[in-house]
């Protein structure tokens, strides 16, 4: 989990700069020992969360860093395609602009052709006579006009009739040339207009590959929102369950000091009746109790901050890590009062010590994946009662350690030391 792991580095820079800074040379050994147990605190700070939260939040943290780089590719995915359909646009004017110059073009092309034609007929028809009357024929008809009017029109015509064909042909080669251009043109821009069509339709498979992308983000995202808060809603229950465990606990045990107290004071008052020694009062303690598992304390007592909802919230007990299956030991002698299933511990063991200096003791042990006691059996300090497991509300194999004075949880590390 990055939360985890952000705690965990932030403990190990802390590490780091214990051992390197000269003015605690000396001390580097208590330093790295607390570095240590900070990096073991920083571990255990998301007791208090379900692994269904860690997850729900690691992947709504995972879709919202992805997101806006994904919007930024939309972003330019969309300019890059509005920019190769202008482009396409563009083309697309040009090369109808070529079609209908290479178009007009043509019809000149042809309207030269055609005239040339007709001239050559016109020729033809005088290649015809001159062979059939000779080189001077047609100058013969000329020279045989009625008049010299006649003579001077038909000469004229005959001028006219070459001239205009030199200049159909004229007109035909610059007008074939000219198509030829043009349509050299008009092939560059259908080209042009080929690779345009290319760009836009690839800039919009690109636009729509990462549009669904950002889709199916917003997708997981809401899909990944709603898990976390059904989540949520999961952890808040534990949490509240685990409290309703806890207060029911204490009831529990106020309920047995009320027995006891009542036993007590009914044996006191038949042994006055009789005159024989009064029963024994309470135990009367200096020794602290005995640390429960083999690990070292992990996550501390009292209110701290949920690292994922930032809300406060109450921890009734110490953590204390070990590999699952470590042994549990009883840290005092007593009673086992309760040996089971309990909302938010798992599977938990509660011994009463009974009257400690006036109070009643029971001491709690929460998570275990294993029971090796039951409900009314005696045991004695160190007994083993079980094994570190990872049930109820929990996120890694611990052993959740409770002292309660007169049904209330109080600060564990006041009765044990930590090893």
């Amino acid at each position: 989990m990055r939360l985890r792991r952000t705690a965990i580095c932030a403990a190990l820079l802390a590490v780091t700069t214990a051992v390197v800074t000269p003015a605690q040379a000396q001390q580097s050994d208590g330093s790295l020992d607390k570095a240590r147990h900070r990096v073991a605190v920083a571990a255990g700070e998301l007791e208090n969360s379900t692994a269904a939260v860690q997850r729900a939040a690691a992947s709504l943290q995972q879709v919202a860093a992805q997101l806006p780089g994904a919007e930024h590719n939309v972003a330019t995915a969309r300019g890059e395609l509005a920019g190769a359909r202008a482009r396409l646009s563009e083309a697309e004017s040009k090369v109808r602009r070529a079609e209908l110059a290479t178009a007009a073009a043509q019809r000149r092309v042809d309207e030269a052709t055609a005239r040339v034609n007709r001239n050559r007929d016109t020729i033809d028809t005088l290649a015809r006579r001159s062979y059939q009357q000779g080189p001077l024929g047609d100058l013969r008809e000329v020279f045989r006009a009625g008049s010299p009017q006649d003579l001077v029109d038909r000469a004229e015509t005959i001028k006219k009739v070459f001239r205009g064909q030199n200049d159909v042909l004229h007109d035909l080669t610059v007008d074939r040339l000219h198509l030829a251009g043009t349509t050299a043109e008009l092939a560059v821009k259908q080209q042009a207009l080929g690779e345009a069509r290319d760009g836009a339709a690839a800039s919009a498979e690109k636009a729509r590959v990462v549009t669904a992308r950002v889709a199916s983000l917003v997708a997981q995202r809401k899909s990944a929102l709603a898990q976390a808060q059904a989540a949520r809603a999961a952890d808040v229950a534990e949490y509240k369950a685990a409290n309703d465990a806890s207060r029911a606990l204490a009831a529990h045990l106020r309920a047995l000091a009320r027995q006891r107290a009542a036993a007590l004071a009914a044996a006191r008052e038949r042994a006055r009746a009789r005159g024989t020694a009064l029963p024994v009062g309470p135990r009367v303690t200096n020794s602290r109790f005995m640390w429960p598992a083999p690990g070292r304390l992990t996550s501390s007592f009292g209110y701290r901050m949920h690292p994922i909802f930032h809300e406060i919230r109450f921890h009734a007990g110490i953590d204390i890590g070990g590999g699952y299956g470590a042994p549990v030991w009883a840290a005092e002698e007593g009673t086992v009062i309760h040996a089971g299933y309990a909302s938010g511990y798992g599977t938990l063991v509660v011994i009463d010590h009974g009257d400690l200096d006036g109070h009643d003791i029971a001491t709690a042990y929460g998570h275990m994946s294993a029971i090796f006691v039951s409900v009314g059996q005696h045991v004695s300090r160190g007994t083993n009662i079980g094994q570190i497991g990872n049930e109820g509300n929990s996120t890694g194999p611990h052993l959740h350690f409770e002292v309660r004075r007169d049904g209330d949880p109080v600060q564990p590390l006041d009765w044990v030391s930590e090893p």
